[in-house]
């Protein structure tokens, strides 16, 4: 979107720790906790050193977690290809090292996984390679659905295969077989086909025997280059061999490893004795599952397994939670990783695969691993805790009943329950209702504020649209400027037609007092000087200026998709209504609009006669000009504090003696003159459309006749539609 701009954050401090939400996601951070600590005990028992420089990074890495988590995930969106950029350089740099001899490469055992960076110390690139890749696939497969097609599975492939390339060439089989798992889970949850998968899994298992004999004397082979390496060949095979040459080179590692997590037992031998486990090479970092078993037994494993089982548990009922797909691809994304990598982990030590050199994420030693684990764990975190917020869609899968369109590109969305109304109780959804009410008040004025004046106020209310609400076209100098309310993509979007746009996060802005700040920001910065009287309008529970409401923060994305649902439908119900397959009013009438000032939709009929009423019988100029003449008003109203449930209303004005007492087949008319009918009579009846035409057909011909109004039904039947 042109001119795209987010504010800088600066949240309130009580803003910021309603953003932290420990309580919805804490197993994460418990478990996250559990492992770490575990680990350092563990990398204590063979290396105190190295133990102390883990404490030193985890400090950095809860940092990292902090920072990653109160940020809006939807903002690291734009920090996505960096990272994956930046992963590939650092990769690709490691490469060039085995042909150019480059500064701060060194090789451990044929590896070129690490660079050693002045100060820091070292830095294993492939670990921020995956945060980025997780974050740029999502980025790239929110929005889309050609991912359903074998072609478009490719650039999604792309995306995933060229680090797994470029990583195998350090060479890292571990970290690299990682982003398999993940690009699947990632692909299935944004809806890419069981038989696709099957399909590639096919043409993989027919690639693979010659992969595995290539660059071998063999005829053919011999000429092929060497995908697998010997000493890679050799690892697999230690596995099925007990020869003593094996056990003392090539298969060392594992048989030691096994040995430990065997002499642990069941309660293991206690806290650093770990005699099996010193033996074991690279014992505190890849093979550190081992002295976990050894110093805390079967107890200690299961522990581990147990934390990994509830991170992974959590992490995908957030994915389920969130109504937004990136998110929910992020969280995906990220539980998938981190339990393959703790599994292909736990799989080597336990000699069930063969040695890839992988660490096991929290646990094991290492500033870069533990830091990228610890990053994933705060994007996690921040997916939790803004949940549910948008009407993005409430699943990542594609629907072939029926598309939108986001950004210029296909959105599948779930509309197969359309037709069926949701309830919508008050005290459900109040402090997100008040919060939103609020919202449109603040936009609502500046429209008003900017709009020339128009009989009736019609140059106040908002309107629906398949996305929220929006202002229509606002003047101002020459220009145009229209506000609109993107439920979908919770952004409150303000555009002109010469300035561009500006973006704001509700999500991020998401208190009162901070969005009536940043949208009058964002109009200045459009060149759009406008006041308004930032004082809440007929709403006795909210403080006199927006700017004191930080309480009013609540974003309910759930409700807030039922209530523009059912705004949607109420719309062409009116539409309906008024139209010549409803009552066909020939006469003066307003098109559906939502008055902010009551937060209600209402659709306003007029007889075309003055209201006789002089200035002075309105108890204010306001309502002097709202009804200067006849009308029949309609309306849907989502309740308040008073009458907490929803209703559909009618009343006419001025009233005729008398009308009070009128009867209606269905609703009931109140001593004011007001007919009211619950919004569940309409949504839980056999035909709600039906049930709700015949209200406003019954209150208009009892309205029309008490009052005397002028025919303006029309009697005949429309024309044709023109050839």
């Amino acid at each position: 979107m042109a001119g795209h701009w987010s504010p800088s954050f600066s949240p309130s401090i009580s803003a910021a720790l309603r953003r932290l939400a420990i309580r919805r996601t804490w197993p994460i951070l418990a478990s996250a906790g559990g492992l770490t600590g575990l680990g350092i005990l563990s990398i204590a028992a063979v290396d105190p050193a190295a133990a102390g420089k883990q404490v030193q990074f985890l400090v950095l890495a809860v940092a990292a977690l902090g920072v990653f988590q109160l940020i809006h995930y939807r903002s690291l969106l734009q920090l996505a290809w960096p990272i994956y950029v930046l992963g590939l350089l650092l990769v690709a740099y490691t490469v060039l090292d085995k042909k150019v001899d480059l500064p701060w490469v060194n090789p451990v055992k044929g590896a070129r996984n690490w660079i050693q960076v002045p100060i820091i110390g070292s830095l294993q690139p492939a670990e921020i390679l995956k945060v980025g890749f997780i974050m740029v696939l999502a980025g790239y497969l929110r929005f889309r659905d050609d991912q359903r097609t074998l072609k478009g599975l490719l650039v999604p492939g792309l995306i995933g295969l060229f680090p797994v390339a470029l990583i195998l060439q350090q060479p890292d089989l571990g970290t690299a077989l990682v982003f398999i798992p993940t690009l699947g889970a990632m692909l299935y949850v944004a809806g890419a086909k069981v038989q696709h998968f099957l399909l590639v899994a096919a043409v993989m298992g027919a690639v693979l025997p010659a992969a595995w004999f290539s660059g071998m004397d063999l005829p053919v082979f011999r000429n092929m280059p060497a995908f697998v390496k010997d000493y890679q060949r050799d690892r697999v095979l230690a596995m099925f061999k007990s020869d003593e040459e094996t056990l003392m080179n090539t298969g060392f590692q594992q048989q030691w490893a096994l040995a430990a997590i065997g002499t642990g037992g069941v309660l293991g031998k206690g806290v650093h004795d770990v005699p099996a486990g010193r033996k074991v090479p690279e014992a505190h970092n890849d093979m550190i599952f081992a002295l976990v078993g050894e110093q805390f037994g079967l107890w200690g494993a299961g522990l581990v397994i147990g934390c990994y089982f509830v991170l992974v548990t959590t992490g995908f009922l957030v994915a389920i939670d969130s109504q937004e797909p990136f998110g929910r691809l992020v969280a995906v994304g990220i539980v998938t990783q981190l339990a393959a990598q703790a599994v292909l982990n736990m799989m080597v030590a336990l000699k069930i695969m063969p040695v890839t050199g992988i660490t096991l994420p929290f646990v094991s030693a290492g500033g870069t691993s533990l830091i990228a684990s610890y990053m994933a764990a705060g994007i996690l975190l921040n997916v939790g805790q803004y949940r549910p917020r948008s009407l993005a869609r409430e699943s990542c899968e594609f629907c072939p009943k029926a598309h939108a369109v986001s950004r210029g590109r296909s959105v599948a969305v779930d509309y197969s329950h359309a037709m069926s109304l949701p309830a919508l109780p008050y005290t459900d959804w109040k402090d997100t209702k008040q919060t939103l009410h609020l919202y449109t008040q603040i936009v609502g004025k500046v429209r008003m504020a900017l709009c020339h004046p128009q009989n009736h106020w019609w140059h106040v209310p908002l309107y629906v649209t398949p996305r929220g609400l929006t202002t229509g076209p606002m003047p101002y100098e020459g220009r145009t400027i229209t506000t609109m309310f993107d439920f979908r993509d919770d952004e409150l979007v303000t555009e002109c037609n010469m300035n561009g746009s500006r973006v704001i996060d509700l999500g991020m802005r998401g208190d009162v007092a901070e969005l009536y700040k940043f949208y009058m920001e964002s109009l200045s910065e459009l060149g759009v000087d406008v006041d308004i009287v930032a004082k809440p309008y007929e709403a006795p529970w909210a403080p006199d200026h927006f700017t004191e409401c930080s309480d009013f923060a609540s974003n309910d994305g759930l409700h807030i998709s039922r209530w523009h649902r059912i705004l949607c439908w109420v719309e062409q119900e009116f539409w309906k209504f008024r139209s010549a397959d409803g009552i066909g009013f020939l006469g003066k009438v307003t098109p559906p609009h939502l008055f902010w000032h009551s937060f209600d939709l209402a659709l306003t009929l007029f007889s075309g006669r003055p209201s006789g009423k002089k200035p002075s019988d309105f108890r204010n100029p306001q309502d002097a000009e709202a009804y200067s003449h006849e009308v029949i008003s309609y309306g849907w109203w989502p309740g308040d504090d008073d009458v907490p449930d929803p209703h559909f209303y009618a009343y006419l004005a001025p009233m005729p003696d008398g009308f009070a007492d009128t009867k209606l087949p269905l609703g009931e008319i109140g001593d004011n003159g007001t007919a009211l009918l619950p919004y569940e009579t309409v949504r839980t009846a056999d035909d709600p459309s039906a049930t709700l035409q015949k209200f406003l057909a019954d209150f208009y011909d009892a309205a029309t006749k008490a009052a005397n109004w002028p025919a303006l039904k029309r009697t005949g039947p429309f024309p044709p539609d023109p050839k």
